[in-house]
């Protein structure tokens, strides 16, 4: 393949728009970063997850948020690039040297096309598989919570509210912990209070439920208030902690493989097929209409059209999310798709590229007119 030969105006153009691009992913990839850490954190706080999986999750996290980050980052780092030529009137020399601002359209195809390509890879390839492995690691830590997610030293409610577990030690190598204390509440008023030597979680074949197993302790059964409490010693004994789902991940439709959605005729599937396409092209719609919206007036500051530009975004990508609801309620046939959605933003990117090019004087249809006049 022949690689692309630019002029220094061009490659001047096409390194700007890059350099902002990094910073504006940077900042999104910070923001989005910041807001998983605290949702995982929150859960492993509370012990609802074991906090050996939340550097896992949030790297699977932020591959899964790239589908819809990258967009959003080219449309405005063109803006802002745009944006910086016309207030610096680097804009205003250029067109002086006779170059259309046309012109610029040929970097900027090929950073969307590049775009484009990787976010091919991601959305159908590498993204169903991060998906697959985060809802994974979720169910997991949802399950080895129970006793492993405990701080020991400390009284915790278990997830279901039935339990209050304390633990002495805890041993995350072994997934299992030393002098542990249960108090188990029935729906009949009735409590059980378990205090056991050691403990350690499993996951039961067949059901998937998860069962604390105790060792070496005493069982104290009875009703608060009332003095015949049954006591009973054991060797072994075990607590069913949460219903499983038949051990088995949870597979949804986002993270079947692209040929599992092809092959389907499920309309969640299709809808989710089309979605993956959607972020191949908007990419691409992006790129190119940053470069007539981020055109500057005289008195216009350089951040003027970001504003706009994230509406746009906001709803494009809103029109996306109800476009595939109706696909996946069968209330639009699989065949449109979310084209209809592509096709208009297709169509402002016409009219913003006739405004920029017909309509300015010294444009094409000014040469036009001046040659009918003579």
């Amino acid at each position: 393949m022949k690689q692309p030969k630019f002029t220094i105006i061009e490659r001047y153009f096409m390194s700007d728009v890059l350099r902002v691009l990094l910073a504006v992913t940077l900042v999104l990839a910070l923001i989005l970063l910041s807001n998983k850490l605290t949702r995982y954190l929150k859960n492993a706080a509370t012990g609802d997850w074991p906090s050996d999986v939340i550097l896992p999750l949030m790297g699977l996290s932020t591959i899964a948020g790239l589908v819809q980050l990258v967009p959003m980052a080219v449309f405005l780092a063109v803006i802002l690039a745009v944006g910086r030529f016309y207030k610096d009137n680097e804009m205003t020399v250029i067109s002086s040297c006779g170059i259309s601002q046309l012109q610029l359209y040929r970097p900027l195809g090929f950073v969307a096309l590049t775009l484009a390509l990787m976010m091919g890879v991601l959305s159908f390839g590498v993204i169903p598989h991060a998906k697959r492995a985060i809802t994974y690691l979720v169910d997991r830590a949802e399950q080895t919570s129970e006793i492993t997610g405990i701080s020991p030293g400390r009284f915790q409610e278990s997830n279901d509210g039935r339990r209050v577990i304390y633990v002495e030690k805890a041993d995350d190598k072994s997934s299992s912990v030393e002098k542990i204390f249960v108090l188990s509440r029935r729906k009949d008023g009735t409590q059980d209070m378990v205090v056991a030597e050691s403990a350690y979680q499993q996951t039961e074949e067949g059901t998937g439920d998860t069962l604390i197993y105790l060792n070496n302790g005493h069982r104290y059964t009875g009703t608060p208030g009332v003095t015949n409490f049954r006591v009973t010693r054991f060797e072994q004994h075990w607590i069913r902690a949460a219903e499983g789902e038949q051990n088995s991940v949870r597979i949804e439709y986002e993270s079947k493989s692209t040929m599992e959605l092809l092959g389907s005729d499920h309309p969640f599937d299709r809808g989710e097929f089309h979605w993956r396409l959607a972020m191949v092209i908007s990419p691409l719609l992006f790129t190119l209409i940053g470069l007539p919206l981020g055109r500057l007036g005289q008195r216009e500051g350089r951040y003027g059209r970001v504003m706009v530009g994230v509406l746009i975004y906001l709803i494009y990508f809103k029109l996306l999310q109800v476009g595939q609801i109706l696909i996946e309620n069968e209330s639009m046939p699989a065949w449109i798709g979310l084209w209809w959605v592509h096709l208009g933003l297709a169509a402002y990117l016409v009219w913003s590229m006739y405004q920029l090019s017909f309509v300015k004087s010294g444009g094409l249809w000014a040469r036009i007119r001046l040659a009918r006049a003579k």
